[in-house]
């Protein structure tokens, strides 16, 4: 999706595991992450193994400040702010 020229990222929600996946009954938590895609979510969770895939929650754009703006449809962002629990490494807006 685009806006105002822009391709817009999404807010993705992942499940990953809490410590050794090959447990008898492992433990998981989930953590939300600005990507381009599932496989950019993915590969952001770092030393953390995904349990299952990413689930979309939406796109999303940075204000003209430093909020994170979740977008719900085509009239562009609302005034939700969206924190990720994992920060983008070296991704720029």
């Amino acid at each position: 999706m685009f806006y105002r020229g822009r391709e817009l990222r999404r807010l993705w929600e992942i499940e990953v595991y809490d410590g050794d996946p090959n447990k008898k009954k492992p433990k998981t938590h989930t953590e939300t992450v600005i990507a381009w895609n599932a496989v950019d979510a993915i590969r952001k969770c770092g030393a953390m193994k995904a349990a299952k895939q990413p689930v979309d929650l939406g796109y999303v754009m940075k204000d003209k400040g430093e909020a994170i703006l979740k977008i719900e449809d085509t009239a562009g962002p609302t005034d939700e702010e969206v924190t990720p629990t994992i920060e983008n490494q070296e991704d720029s807006f």
